[in-house]
């Protein structure tokens, strides 16, 4: 999988503490509602916290009861579908993305993410911990485990993790990168078969 980073990797980061966003359809693989309690038991720890979830999808109006009935709505905003710009712009404030979906294929935004400098907190779950490395990419937690990432929430500093680390670890993905890497391996796959 080949993507083109460089709008991302161009971000300039200014993190916002306690600011954390999550990018992707609402749609019920997505667990947006762990998030969601997450931020609800963070909050009486965290003040500063925010929750910004983008997308659109079948999940709106019972994602704004919940915010509603868990007395959220100054925690946690649905902005709603965004333009290019205003998601690199979230990116750039975000501590951290927050990724819940399983299952899960390549994670596009993940990569996103890293790109622009911007830490990872996820499920530990393949394909997803196959490109995060706990405590290096961002933070790794057990599957549908609501406490641990509320406390992730309270104690996520993303001073902790090096952007230059993040982009390198994005950059393996980006689409020339990729494009050498199968040019390699055709041309060896290509002299082996002349070979023989």
């Amino acid at each position: 999988n080949g993507i083109d980073l460089s709008k991302h990797l161009a971000v300039r980061k200014k993190p916002e503490p306690g600011t954390f966003l999550m990018i992707g359809r609402l749609e019920p693989r997505k667990h947006y509602e762990h998030a969601i309690l997450a931020a609800k038991l963070a909050r009486r720890y965290r003040k500063d916290l925010k929750l910004y979830i983008v997308g659109g999808g079948s999940l709106k109006p019972l994602l704004e009861q919940k915010i509603r009935e868990e007395n959220l709505e100054d925690t946690v905003k649905l902005l709603g579908n965004v333009d290019e710009q205003e998601k690199l712009e979230l990116l750039a404030r975000a501590e951290a993305l927050i990724h819940l979906g399983y299952p899960e294929g390549f994670g596009l935004v993940i990569i996103e993410a890293l790109a622009t400098g911007t830490p990872v907190i996820a499920y530990d779950l393949p394909p997803i911990n196959e490109i995060i490395k706990n405590n290096v990419h961002g933070i790794l937690i057990s599957k549908d485990d609501i406490a641990s990432l509320a406390r992730a929430l309270i104690q996520f500093r993303a001073e902790n993790f090096n952007p230059d680390v993040l982009r390198a670890k994005a950059a393996e993905y980006d689409l020339e990168q990729t494009a050498r890497k199968f040019h390699k391996l055709y041309s060896a796959l290509l002299n082996e078969f002349t070979r023989a």
